[in-house]
């Protein structure tokens, strides 16, 4: 949970005058990797529920736009692609996705958008 709270800091100089902050949280919610993308959902929707609760980031409430990619390459890109042409869905911070579709594709579009992007990966711990 830190990592997020941690992220929200970072993107806070790409706020403007909204009245909220966007987060674009990218997960399979069907299939194989359903019960991580819950996983993942549930604990960004615990550190936004404590960041609203204490007024917000830089006084402004976060909103979570969730998406399912349903671990598919086709949709990655596409959501990438249309997360950083939207005007209206503005996120400042994209999670995801967990699994590794097109990874350099996904990615490198971000990146261009100059979106911060956290891809959360599974942990092996001996």
């Amino acid at each position: 949970m830190v990592i997020y709270i941690l992220s929200f800091v970072m993107c806070a100089w790409a706020i403007t005058a909204n009245a909220s902050v966007t987060i674009a949280v990218i997960t399979p919610k069907a299939g194989v990797h359903a019960r991580q993308g819950e996983e993942i959902f549930t604990g960004v929707q615990h550190a936004v529920d404590g960041i609203n609760a204490a007024g917000g980031l830089l006084k402004q409430k976060v909103k979570i736009l969730p998406i399912d990619d349903q671990c598919s390459n086709n949709i990655a890109v596409s959501t990438a692609q249309m997360l950083t042409l939207s005007k209206q869905q503005n996120p400042v911070l994209v999670i995801g996705p967990y699994c590794q579709n097109a990874f350099a594709d996904v990615t490198d579009t971000y990146s261009r958008a100059g979106m911060l992007q956290i891809i959360p990966t599974a942990i092996s711990v001996a």
